[in-house]
């Protein structure tokens, strides 16, 4: 009868053990899930910088092009990274208001990204394909207007990558203490 008594007590103890195992699996891997998903913003954040940095070398381009052959390919270009940067400004508004980190920063960008757009949508517009030297007053216009949205994604992506590491961190030491008790 102990004998029985004990290897009842056993297989409870070692239930217990497992579920207690099994849940602490699950609390890292909805950590992990976490972590993933702040990778994703920080790259996606990254991605969203290059398409701008893309987007201002193509307008130039444009205004560099102008009165040639080239320009209609530059303002196809350009219209493609508007686009870009549409989809990947609602997988950033997204994310921010899913997990509600970053809305301030992603509202600047989308707010600045509009700036952006309508300048070099009125400095385009002001082109005259015969005289070459409206491109200097089409350059005028747009002047600085993507500054802010460059230095809004730089602090984005630094405080991203900030956080992606302090989560990390955090959840390794959790992970660790969890399986070690």
């Amino acid at each position: 009868m102990k004998r029985t008594t004990r290897v009842a007590n056993y297989l409870l103890y070692l239930s217990l053990l497992m579920s207690t195992a099994v849940t602490f699996a699950n609390e890292c891997s909805d950590r992990l899930s976490s972590v993933f998903e702040a990778q994703d913003f920080a790259i996606a954040s990254r991605d969203m910088l290059i398409i701008v940095r893309r987007q201002a070398q193509d307008f130039k381009n444009v205004l560099l092009r102008n009165g040639t052959k080239s320009v209609d390919t530059m303002r196809s270009r350009l219209k493609q990274r508007e686009e870009e940067f549409q989809v990947q400004l609602a997988s950033l508004d997204t994310w921010s208001t899913k997990t509600s980190h970053y809305r301030d920063v992603v509202a600047l960008v989308k707010a600045e990204g509009a700036k952006v757009a309508q300048a070099y949508s009125d400095a385009i517009a002001s082109l005259d394909s015969l005289d070459r030297l409206t491109s200097f007053k089409a350059d005028e216009i747009a002047q600085g207007v993507d500054v802010p949205i460059f230095r809004h994604l730089e602090g984005l992506i630094k405080q991203t990558s900030d956080d992606l590491s302090k989560t990390q961190a955090l959840v390794v030491l959790a992970c660790t203490k969890s399986i070690g008790q």
